[in-house]
Parts: structure tokens; sequence; C-alpha cells
């Protein structure tokens, strides 16, 4: 299987970051695992590591990430259209995208939810967020394997939008709390980063 993830973090054109070690470490389940990058930062290189690669996909105006990504996926000659999924780091704008590419390679399309989408504060606190809800609505229905990052959220999208429970799987992100400790100045109970 080959996996084509569309997403917007930069961290992962850094070899050092530990975003780009966990992706990494996940691109063992795969025979090939693209990463395409979407930024406005010129400086960012492709990153090769075995069978994982990061590609950095410049654009200027958001109305144009389809063809640079478009055009990065065909210069990668990525084959087999079987065999790839195409899996997108949000069910927002790069969602949309996303599906866009898988529709138009004839790829399966994934999708990844960690924003609590059922919270009602999410959608009604900017006039972005309720369009981006717009397009998770439309996005959610054209996945084939939805992943959640909570039960709450996997109860939302099975109860209330009727989505079929057998294409949502629920993973966690995992937090370390051994690299927490108490805050050692201030007031109150609070815990930061072990940095």
């Amino acid at each position: 299987m080959k996996i084509i993830s569309i997403g917007t973090d930069e961290k992962l054109l850094n070899k050092e970051s530990s975003v780009f070690k966990r992706i990494q470490e996940y691109s063992q389940i795969a025979e090939k695992y693209y990463c395409f990058v979407i930024t406005k930062n010129s400086n960012l290189k492709i990153i090769e590591f075995g069978n994982f690669k990061v590609i950095p996909v410049l654009y200027k105006y958001k109305a144009l990430v389809l063809f640079g990504l478009s055009k990065k996926i065909k210069q990668e000659n990525i084959e087999n259209k079987n065999d790839i999924v195409v899996s997108s780091q949000d069910p927002f704008e790069v969602g949309f995208f996303s599906w866009i590419i898988s529709k138009t390679y004839r790829y399966n399309f994934s999708v990844q939810i960690h924003t609590d989408i059922s919270s009602r504060y999410f959608r009604y606190e900017s006039m972005r967020n309720f369009l981006q809800y717009l397009i998770f609505r439309f996005v959610i229905k054209k996945a084939k394997s939805i992943r959640v990052v909570s039960g709450r959220i996997k109860n939302y999208l099975v109860d209330k939008l009727n989505i079929d429970n057998n294409k949502i799987f629920l993973a966690p992100i995992f937090v370390n709390l051994e690299s927490t400790k108490p805050l050692s100045t201030g007031e109150g109970k609070g815990v930061r980063p072990n940095i």
C-alpha cells in the first residue's frame, strides 16, 4: 500500500522534529509514504528517508493549491491506483483539496479529525469556523475511512451525522505524561512540558 498524506505541518520538513520522527515511524506500515506539506515557505526542501518522502507544495494563493498538489503528485509518478490512499490531515480546506486529488487520480480517500467538531463553540466561534464546518459536512461524506482522536467525535459522527460506524476508527493522540513536571514558580497546580 502507498499512502499520500496531505497537510500543512511544516515541522514534517525538519528531520529533528518530533512530528517528523512520529510520522516516519508510521510510514513503516506502507510500501511508500508521501507527505505533501502545503506551505508558503520557499526555503523548505524535499526530505527522503527510506520509504518516507516529505515534499513541500508551494503556493501564493489558496485557490492555486490544487494545481501545485497535482503537479507534485504527477512528478512522483505514483502508480497502481487501487493500492493508494490519500489521507487528509483535516476535514476542512485540506480535506476538500485531498478529496479532489483522490477523485482526479481515482485513489481511495481517508480523513483525520483532530478537532472537536461536535462542539457548537467551534462552529460559532467565527465565520471561518462556520465555513469550515460546512466544508467538513461535505468532505466527511466522501471519505472511505475516518480517523478520530476521541470517542466524543466518533459518537457525534455516528449519532448526529449518520456516518457508518465501520468507516470510523478511534486512534487517540498519545501524550507522554512523564515528560511533564509541576510548575516551579507561581501559584496553582499546573504542569508544563519538560523542555
